[in-house]
């Protein structure tokens, strides 16, 4: 989903868990598994 607004050309977002994370060491670790590549 992300990476439509990335080919539409925005490159600025706030991503935060939508319900509580259990850990914010495992949210960490997959939103930069899957975010950073999309890093411009």
């Amino acid at each position: 989903m992300i990476e439509a607004y990335v080919d539409a050309g925005l490159s600025k977002f706030v991503v935060r868990p939508a319900a509580a994370a259990p850990g914010a060491d495992r949210f960490i670790g997959e939103f930069a598994d899957q975010l950073l590549p999309l890093e411009n």
